[in-house]
């Protein structure tokens, strides 16, 4: 027989009056603490709850070895006599959850004991969300995905109203109204997957029925299915003081952190939270905002599969920059900007990734070269974009402190200076040149590493690369912010016989089969020498920097990084004196266009500056011609990125 919400709310009441554990901590709850965190692309605030009672779910052991060693708590015969139950739907009787996270909290199990499976009580779920009420949601934990017993058949259920991801999606319904197929209807409003559908009509169910890697809410006439790749994340095995005792359910994943320790209540950040969800969560791949090019006009033509853009420049203000016809997949859309426009790129990540692979380096190149290749570009992309998510952090930086006889400017540059779009299509970010240089090698090296990055400390890798390390690559913080970034490490570009560096390759034959028309023009990426007289430099000082020193006197590396790259220069003139970071401001200040890099030592003799320097590009992570040779040398994509970044693991993040 079917219950009302008020029989349901008397038996609960009941419950509470007559059980003496339950009373005292849903008294407990009322008194509980709760933190709310507000987080960049989300309009509401998703809140950290302090409940030390929830220790025992928490931390529950769910190996197949702790089960079989404890009674089951779900069993009718190892319940507390006190503890009375509900019949509510066939095979399932309704329980008042002596542990609450909501304050009207119910586990509904089965009558039997079998393993928590979403087939064995989807049809439970549905009566007994119809018996509750629109007031009410039902939420099943997989057996890897929250649940402290999986060896258990069992729901949970309580009112909706306290927990931020369901307030959200039943204000903005109107977004999960239409579309005939569950990738339709999925949206990612805290990153990671989440799919919403018409309960009764369910299509994506089916793909759980024997896959239980999911946590999954019914709400009014709404199914809504969180996949997940990971129980729990890093940090809740971690010995240190980087552990937070997290374990991620339904209602954790709905954007109500659960957290027994004070000190997690207390410490746990924004940025820290979100990352735990979304390291438990499962993606989908985005669509990718590319701005190409600006002008007064944009000279563009739409075909039925591609559009055209013409004179787009490539390499902007480098020494190879050159103009291109360029044709692109998705859609093409016009921002306006000042007196200018954007030509703006609409694109699915992986067909973006082919045309980066492509574009980065020549695409006939080493089949595990472009693999690599592609899941550092990957792993670089998605971090930029989980930025976004995040409270804004300054990362591009500029710091001019001036005397009359003295100038320090300090600037470095990043992604941040993009408003319009995610990402721009050249060097600035990564080198995004349409289909014209795509081949069948590109596409299968993006298609068979489809979703995989590089992972550290439970956060996708900001995987940096350059043309060319010069021998050793450089650390984050000697190119942009402060901060240490242990995900990256300076290591020696060379196998483990010291021999000579895997870029210091003089092989025109693979060189032209690894770089574009471009890049190959460049032969003394290794090493290379510039010479500059005074005068020179001196008006190349003044032009890039504003700051007129008079005759350059004097070039100090006050700073280096940990490969040799200057990131703090001193420039000394007649007139007066300027130092100058980091390595990128260097480069431009010293060159017509950038040098090559700014691992370089300087000399003076008889009125010309000598500047004798190694690689191409800032040096931090992969070494694209080094992993190429390694590639051409038998190393396969794993070694080449456990080469380049030993500190990262590959996670695949979506399917």
């Amino acid at each position: 027989m079917p219950f009302t919400p008020s029989s349901i709310r008397h038996f609960f009441e009941s419950q509470i009056e007559t059980w003496p554990l339950a009373k005292e901590n849903y008294s407990a709850l009322a008194q509980v603490q709760t933190r709310e965190l507000h987080l960049n692309g989300f309009d509401r605030p998703i809140c950290i709850q302090h409940n030390p009672a929830r220790i025992r779910s928490t931390a529950a052991k769910v190996d197949a070895a702790a089960l079989s060693e404890r009674p089951c708590f779900l069993c009718a015969t190892n319940r507390p006599e006190v503890q009375v139950s509900l019949p509510i739907a066939d095979s399932f009787e309704m329980l008042v959850n002596p542990y609450p996270i909501l304050h009207e909290h119910y586990t509904i199990v089965s009558t039997q004991h079998q393993p928590q499976t979403l087939k064995g009580c989807w049809e439970a779920m549905n009566s007994v969300i119809d018996q509750l009420g629109d007031d009410y949601m039902v939420f099943y934990n997989g057996p890897h995905c929250g649940a402290s017993a999986p060896d258990h058949l069992h729901i949970q259920a309580g009112r909706w109203t306290e927990v931020p991801l369901i307030k959200y999606i039943l204000t903005n319904r109107e977004k999960f109204a239409k579309g005939s197929s569950w990738q339709e209807n999925s949206c990612a409003p805290l990153g990671y997957t989440i799919c919403v559908e018409d309960r009764t009509n369910s299509n994506y169910y089916s793909q759980f029925e024997d896959n239980d890697d999911v946590n999954v809410v019914l709400v009014h006439d709404l199914a809504i299915f969180i996949p997940r790749r990971k129980h729990r994340p890093d940090c809740f095995f971690a010995t240190d003081d980087k552990r937070r005792l997290i374990s991620p359910g339904a209602l954790d994943m709905c954007g109500m952190i659960i957290a027994p320790n004070k000190d997690d209540f207390e410490n746990l950040g924004a940025e820290e939270a979100l990352s735990i969800l979304r390291e438990c969560g499962k993606w989908q791949q985005p669509t990718i905002h590319v701005g190409i090019v600006k002008g007064k006009q944009i000279d563009s033509t739409q075909h039925k599969d591609f559009f055209t853009l013409r004179n787009v420049t490539i390499g902007v203000n480098f020494h190879w920059q050159q103009l291109e016809d360029q044709h692109f997949k998705g859609k093409l859309r016009i921002v306006p900007e000042g007196n200018e426009k954007w030509a703006v790129n609409d694109i699915l990540l992986e067909d973006y990734l082919t045309s980066v692979v492509s574009s980065e380096m020549n695409a006939h190149a080493p089949l595990e070269f472009l693999k690599a290749h592609a899941i550092v570009s990957r792993s670089w992309l998605i971090a930029q974009l989980e930025r976004k998510r995040m409270p804004r952090q300054i990362t591009s930086k500029t710091e001019e402190n001036a005397t009359s006889d003295n100038a320090t400017i300090i600037r470095y540059y990043d992604r941040d200076d993009h408003t319009l779009f995610d990402v721009c299509a050249d060097d600035h970010c990564q080198r995004y040149q349409g289909m014209s240089r795509i081949t069948e090698a590109a596409s299968t090296a993006v298609r068979d590493t489809r979703g995989k990055v590089l992972m550290f400390d439970g956060k996708v890798v900001d995987a940096r690369f350059s043309k060319c390390c010069g021998g050793k690559s450089e650390l984050y913080e000697t190119c942009w912010d402060d901060n240490p970034h242990p995900e990256f490490s300076s290591v020696a570009d060379c196998p483990e016989d010291a021999s000579v560096d895997f870029c210091d390759t003089h092989d025109d034959a693979l060189l032209s089969t690894i770089l574009n028309s471009y890049d190959v023009s460049t032969h003394d990426f290794y090493s290379w020498k510039v010479n500059y007289s005074a005068e020179e430099i001196s008006r190349l000082v003044k032009e890039k920097s504003g700051i007129d020193v008079g005759t350059v006197t004097t070039l100090t590396p006050l700073r280096r990084g940990a490969s040799g790259r200057i990131c703090l220069l001193r420039i000394e003139g007649t007139r007066r004196t300027i130092t100058v970071g980091k390595e990128l401001e260097i480069r431009r200040l010293l060159s017509p266009t950038h040098l090559y890099s700014s691992w370089f030592y300087p000399s003076y003799a008889e009125g010309f500056f000598t500047l004798e320097g190694r690689g191409w590009g800032h040096g931090v992570g992969m070494c694209q011609i080094g992993a190429a040779v390694m590639a051409s040398r038998g190393f396969n994509c794993a070694q080449i990125l456990a080469h380049y970044y030993p500190n990262a693991r590959l996670e695949c993040i979506y399917d």
